[in-house]
């Protein structure tokens, strides 16, 4: 054969269903770099193949000869996208079932291991009963000529190659859209690009700095469609680094969330008090629960969230803010009390909408008992929101 289409032993999900589907219907997702297209020369030819290179003067095709033919753009009268595959439909009527499904089991097998690294265990990641998926670095399979694990931080660390990739096997058990977000921190400037396939679905997006390698920060990248079912994640670069991608601590998948009944908020196993979006109450004329980023959004000067909170450890708490807001936006005042203790502050930029940010906001010194905890404006503004709030928490200071 020729070495004109995808390494399959560099598949992402290589289990029988997906194979099955990329053997059968080959044009169903088709990546742009093996994309068919058709070229008519001014003689009235025309040669088919995917594009390998461009220049001003000139486009290079590859057919499924595997011949390399330079076309001069002088001489060429068109050129189009079928949107189609290389690789022929039908070729299941050529073989049988038997080798068919010798086809699949030798492409399960093909490909190099995963590396086998100090700390790094993979293992299938189970929903917990949200559904929610939590990929650690730990758990992944780690490809590549430079990625590894990095015991300080717990991360993917030393990401720079493009054949350097991260894989987790997945259970879903409740299918649908989930949230992706990942924990990641970077000191490279240089805005590389990321993909990350699962199941069908593949979304791209850029690293945004965090400001060191040391600070880590959880942003929101985009969605993906899962069915129910095993699957694979992977993370890998998109095009050619500059400099590093990024650590990587962790990959998080969740579903949409609808704001809690009524309910008493309390701690958690570590003493923390998790004051998330979906148990609190938005109250006021424009505040919206946004299920898809599990937060409370359209935050103007007449809205607040509210919980009731059940404190059983009097002491002293530092208040930690998960929220996002973009550079326009920033800097008005917000206030946070309950118990009659309060800090307040001005938000701080995440650089966008869509990049949520942790960071300590001061502390509160509560009393046992039940409370009524809220965060608020602190001043009037025109124009604008305050913020999205996804979570306050409390955490016992040490």
């Amino acid at each position: 054969g020729n070495a004109i289409g995808p390494d399959l032993t560099a598949l992402n999900d290589k289990s029988p269903a997906a194979m099955l589907v990329a053997i059968l219907d080959p044009n169903r997702a088709v990546e742009d770099r093996f994309v068919q297209y058709l070229a008519t020369m001014k003689d009235g030819s025309t040669l088919a193949g995917k594009i390998e290179s461009e220049t001003s003067t000139s486009v290079t095709l590859v057919g499924v000869d595997a011949v390399k033919r330079q076309l001069l753009r002088s001489e060429l009268a068109s050129i189009r996208s079928t949107g189609l595959s290389l690789m022929p439909e039908g070729l299941e009527a050529t073989l049988d079932d038997q080798k068919l499904a010798d086809v699949i089991a030798y492409v399960a097998r093909a490909g190099s291991p995963p590396k086998q690294i100090a700390g790094n265990e993979p293992k299938l990641i189970e929903p917990a009963g949200d559904g929610t998926l939590l990929l650690p670095a730990q758990s992944a399979e780690i490809y590549g000529g430079r990625l590894t694990f990095e015991t300080p931080f717990q991360n993917l660390g030393f990401w720079e190659r493009s054949d350097d990739q991260a894989r987790w096997a997945i259970r879903v058990d409740v299918p649908g859209r989930y949230l992706v977000e990942i924990d990641y921190a970077c000191g490279n400037t240089a805005a590389n690009s990321f993909a990350i396939q699962a199941d069908r679905s593949e979304l791209k997006a850029v690293v945004t700095p965090t400001g060191a390698w040391e600070k880590f920060q959880t942003r929101a990248v985009g969605f993906v469609d899962l069915r129910k079912g095993h699957h694979r994640l992977s993370v890998r670069a998109d095009g050619k680094l500059s400099g590093s991608l990024m650590d990587l601590r962790s990959v998080r998948l969740s579903l949409p969330r609808t704001p809690a009944a009524a309910q008493t908020v309390s701690a958690g196993a570590d003493g923390s008090i998790s004051l998330a979006a979906a148990a609190g109450r938005g109250v006021g004329p424009s505040i919206k629960y946004m299920p898809e980023w599990h937060a409370y959004g359209w935050f103007t000067a007449k809205d607040q969230v509210e919980w009731d909170v059940q404190v059983e450890k009097a002491g002293v708490y530092e208040v930690i803010l998960d929220w996002s807001v973009s550079d326009a936006d920033a800097g008005k005042p917000f206030s946070f009390e309950i118990a009659g203790a309060r800090v307040s502050g001005k938000v701080k930029s995440t650089g966008s909408w869509e990049l949520f940010q942790q960071a300590p906001v001061g502390r509160v010194e509560l009393k046992s008992g039940k409370h009524t905890a809220k965060f608020a404006p602190a001043e009037n503004f025109e124009k604008g929101a305050l913020l999205d709030l996804r979570e306050v928490r409390l955490v016992p200071a040490r």
